[in-house]
Parts: structure tokens; sequence; C-alpha cells
């Protein structure tokens, strides 16, 4: 190792670097990189030093640039004494592709009114999450309150529910559930108070009805009020129906991060799917639910009733539902609005201000709660058998043309060869999901902004649109990446994961103890060896010897995202998918100029740790 005393950039210098660069800063990075170069004689242990303190806050791209740039191209592992070799033969056949998803839609600006807008910013903030799930879980919230307050007006005249169905993909650990809590948290609060009171009244009504002779118990029981509840956190479809019908609160909503458990569990069940899903399309739709069963007090109706779905499961649980015929052919899974978000996990680093830092003390969580707790204290208005009696909310003559002119947009681009012709019957629903988000937005602006009525304005059309735009362009990404099998995806995970490591040969060995979470390990032999079968398959990998070689060459520098076939994703995706080559390039290991360091006014070129 080199004299620390020799050069200005060893010792704490460098762990000064490690701690202060950001993301893809280059001209950081590549100091790091020099002074690792400083610091060791050889050139693989001043690799290995400098991509230990680079570590996952840094763009792999840049990292393997600077890598090469600095310590020239890796050496390959030797395999029992043996050159290794590197699959260059210009004569063979170059690695099949894979149909690869574009990158996560990124989340619209301003597309929350006011106080909701600053909400979902500190929500992102405190919890560490996308911004994508913040903003749908306080959606989720408002709608879940707005349902039983207003309706929204339909395009042909009448009115209909402004509930939503949401739905939020992304895997284990992303912290779906922690925003949920957060943008809920005085309903809940609420809620806890509310059943507490209501177990003691109906204890206190047993124990009179136990006292009382046997032909007055019927009567004193007949006083229980029916339970305050209004959001399931664990439920069936069939509980829920039941409640409704036997004189539940008249507006409900079931939320779960643990989307399996609706897509994948009883409620789901291939002999009661069909019903199940009728169930739900009725309740969004407003048409109430029935209920036949055998025995007396087992069947009933009931009308005027409003239900809000929020699921959040991860995307390998969503996509084998979206496989099912009869999930997808049903028009269910076209009521939701969709995100599916990048994960941040690697990312989520604590700053020392942080844990000083506490959401409750957040003034702008404050005032959303506020707003929030006006409105799921406000009296609501029911007709003699339990139903909601609901007023539509207004809309003025701009919003309604902003909707309009929309709609046509939407509807030319389903059309046989339109850009969301692939899925149509989402597209088909943007529309009636738009005015239902707008009356939700005119709801909380007339609790937030204390108007006499709601009304929607061009503004909650917009931000509206910019909602339904966000949730068609994920749709149609979500659509297509579901035509890979979980072999293929398992195969391009693995794929990233040899291309990140910067060497050109493995083990099977080293790839079970090293891999990705998913593959690694005995429990998932039989997972990770089906996807190097895959990457054998498509010539991505050569075995020789006992090893497995990763394909490289120079001349095209073919990459596993590069050499793929993006999905559509409309016309605004396609552009964002267009400059998504140079984040979501995997590593090759072929000689190659580096890439220019990015532009200091690069959007997005300082990686922000909050």
């Amino acid at each position: 190792m080199i004299d620390q005393q020799k050069t200005p950039l060893a010792g704490g210098a460098v762990e000064h670097i490690g701690q202060t660069f950001h993301g893809d800063d280059y001209s950081r990075l590549l100091a790091l990189a020099e002074s690792s170069l400083l610091m060791f004689d050889d050139h693989e242990d001043a690799r290995a030093d400098f991509l230990r303190k680079a570590g996952r806050n840094a763009d792999n791209t840049i990292v393997s640039q600077i890598s090469r740039q600095v310590f020239g191209p890796p050496a390959p592992l030797p395999i029992h004494g043996k050159e290794p070799h590197l699959i260059t033969d210009a004569a063979a056949q170059p690695p099949e592709p894979f149909e690869e998803e574009a990158p996560a839609t990124p989340w619209p600006d301003d597309c929350l009114p006011g106080i909701m807008q600053d909400a979902a910013d500190a929500i992102a903030e405190h919890v560490k999450a996308p911004h994508a799930l913040a903003g749908m879980a306080v959606l989720a919230a408002v709608a879940h309150i707005a349902q039983r307050l207003v309706d929204a007006p339909r395009p042909s005249g009448g009115q209909m529910p402004c509930s939503l169905f949401v739905l939020t993909l992304l895997e284990s650990g992303g912290r779906k559930s922690e925003c949920f809590n957060l943008a809920t948290a005085p309903i809940t609060k609420s809620e806890i108070e509310k059943r507490n009171a209501h177990r003691a009244e109906c204890q206190r009504l047993e124990q009179s009805a136990a006292a009382a002779k046997p032909k007055d118990r019927a009567a004193i029981m007949a006083q229980c009020p029916p339970d305050p509840r209004t959001l399931y956190r664990e439920s069936t479809v069939e509980k829920i129906i039941r409640d409704f019908v036997r004189g539940s609160q008249p507006a409900m909503s079931w939320a779960t991060d643990e989307g399996g458990v609706a897509l994948g569990g009883h409620s789901l069940r291939s002999e009661t799917c069909r019903a199940s899903l009728g169930n739900l399309t009725r309740l969004f739709d407003g048409s109430g639910c029935e209920r036949d069963r055998i025995g007396d007090g087992q069947s009933g109706f009931r009308f005027g009733i409003r239900f809000g779905l929020f699921l959040s499961c991860q995307p390998i649980v969503a996509r084998e539902a979206m496989a099912d015929p009869l999930l997808s052919g049903q028009g269910f899974f076209p009521r939701f609005l969709l995100a599916a978000p990048e994960s941040l996990t690697g990312t989520r680093f604590i700053e020392p201000g942080d844990l000083e830092r506490k959401a409750t003390d957040d003034e702008r969580l404050a005032a959303y709660w506020q707003t929030l707790a006006a409105m799921d204290a406000h009296a609501i208005h029911t007709d003699e058998h339990g139903g909601l009696t609901l007023p539509a909310v207004a809309m003025t003559s701009e919003a309604v043309e902003v909707w309009r002119l929309w709609f046509n947009r939407i509807e030319a681009s389903i059309e046989q060869f339109g850009d969301y012709a692939h899925i149509a019957p989402f597209g088909g629903r943007a529309g009636e999901l738009a005015r239902r988000i707008a009356a939700v937005f005119a709801c909380w602006r007339q609790f937030e902004g204390g108007l006499a009525l709601p009304v929607v304005d061009a503004d909650d059309m917009r931000r509206a649109i910019a909602l339904c735009n966000y949730s068609l362009a994920e749709w149609a990404r979500t659509n297509g990446s579901a035509r890979l099998s979980q072999t293929e995806r398992d195969a391009q995970s693995l794929l990233r994961w040899m291309q990140h490591k910067c060497l050109s040969s493995f083990t099977r060995s080293v790839i079970a103890q090293g891999c990705t979470s998913e593959l690694r390990g005995s429990r998932n032999k039989q997972r990770r060896t089906a996807a190097i079968d895959e990457l054998l398959r498509r010539r991505w990998l050569a075995e020789r010897d006992g090893a497995l070689f990763l394909f490289s060459e120079a001349a095209t520098a073919t990459s596993a995202t590069s050499a793929t076939k993006p999905a559509s994703n409309g016309p605004e995706s396609s552009k964002s998918s267009g400059n998504s080559s140079s984040t979501l390039e995997a590593l090759n290991f072929a000689d190659a100029d580096p890439a220019p360091p990015p532009a200091d006014d690069q959007e997005g070129a300082d990686y922000e740790i909050y």
C-alpha cells in the first residue's frame, strides 16, 4: 500500500469523499477512484476498494465507467489454473433479447390539491418511500371519507360514486403500510375510540338482557348500535357483503398491504371468484349488494352504499392475478388506479438530523390531519333503509371542457392502432375515473377552504387527469411485462446482478451465495437453476470447465437492457423510455470508451438522500 503521508487523498480525505458523494456525481466518484488507485499498488485491489466505498447509493453505470477509466477492464477470474474465456466470437450468434418493461412512470408534480400535496411530500420524506406510494395513500384516505359525503357527476347526467379502487405494486419492505398509516392516522384514531365505546355499550346491553325477563331480552339487544367500523384491514369480500346486509356503516373501505389476501386469497378462489368479482364491481358502480343464502337471517340486500378498495401487493402477485383469464376478463382491473414505483431499498440512508424530525411535529401533516378529521366528523345523511342520500358535486364549464378534450384524446388512443390499443379496457374507464378523482378533490377543498358547496373546477380536473395519465402509463408498462414468465424475469434479475459485479465469469456456488435474495440459497435452487438455464438458452451465458462465462462483445456493447425490446407506454412514456438506457443499462465486460461525465445541469444528476 502507498504511504498515506505521500498522497493528499489518503486517510481522512478518502473517508470524507466516501461520506460526501451523492449518487451519480461523476467528479466526486472519479476522485474517490483516484484515491483508491493511489492507496493500492495492485489495480484489482484498488478497484475492489473503490467499489466497496461507492456502494449502492451510486449509479451503477457511472461507477462501471469510472472503474474502467481509472483501473482498466477487470481481469476475468481464472478457473482451475486455466486462462478464462470471454464469449467474444464474432461469428457467434448474439444473445436473444428479453421483452423489457419500460422504467417506472415518473409521479406527476402537483397532482394533488393544496394540503394533500404537502402531506404526500411529507410522508414520502419521513417514511423514505416513493412519492407515488405516498401520493396514492393520501388519495385513498381522502377518497375513503369523501365517498360518504358526495357523488361524482356522470357525463350523460345523473350521478355515480366517487369511490376509488387503488392498487400499488412494490416488493416486500417497500414501506407501503407506513405510508398508509400516516395518511389515515386521524381516521384510525377516531375508529379506535368509536369501536371501544361501541363494545362497551354492547356489553352493557348484554348484561341488561341477561338480567331481564326472557321475553324482554330480544328488545334490549335490538338497541345495540351498528358497528362504527368503516375501514377494514383484514377481511374477505363475503364478510364485507354480509356486514353491509346486516346494517353496517353505509360507506366502508377495505385497505390491505397484503394484496395477495384479496387477489389470491379465500375471496377469489376459483369456486368463489366469479361471485366475489361481481360483488366488487357492483359496489364500485354503486349498485348495492345482495346476498342469497339458505337459512333464516342469512339473506338480504342493501342499496345506497359506497365502497373503496385500496390494495398493495408484490408485483409477482399482481402479475399472476392479471394472467388469470377470469380476473382480467371481468373488467375488474380497469377500475383501479395503478402505481408501481421503483423501490428505494438500499438508498434510504439516515442523515444526522433525521432522527430528531418526527412526523407528528410536521406542520404539513398537522394541517392535513386537521382537515381530514373535520371531514371524518361531518354528519352523513341516510334514508329510512340505511342508504346514503348524497349530492352530486357541480362542475364548472371550464372543467367540463378540459375533461371533454382529454376524453377524446384517450378515446382516439385506444382504437385499433392507437398507443393504448393493448389496454383499451383501461382507457375506456379513464374518463369515469377522472370525474371520480375530481369529485374527491372538490370535496377536500370544501373542507380545506371552508366553502359552502363542493364544485369541481378546471384545476381539480387537470390534476385528476394527470393522475389518470400516470395510471394508464403504469398499466401499459405493467401489461407489457406480464408477457414474461417468472423464469424469464428471474433470468433478467440474475443477469443484471452478474453485470453489476463487474466480473466476466462465475461458478454456480458463487451465484448461489451472492445473487439476489429471491434466488439465493438452497431453498431457491430450482428457481435459480431455471434462471441460469434460461440465460444459457438465450446465449447470455456459456458454460465451460465448470464455470459460467458472461457474453461480451466490445463492438456492440450489448447489455441486458440495451438488447431488449421495450414495451410501449403510450405517447408520453415513450419519451422517457427513450432516455432510460443510460439509467438502466447493465454493465459489460468488454473494453469500451467511458462515457463523458454528466453535465452539471443534467436533471437528476445529484442523488438526494432524504
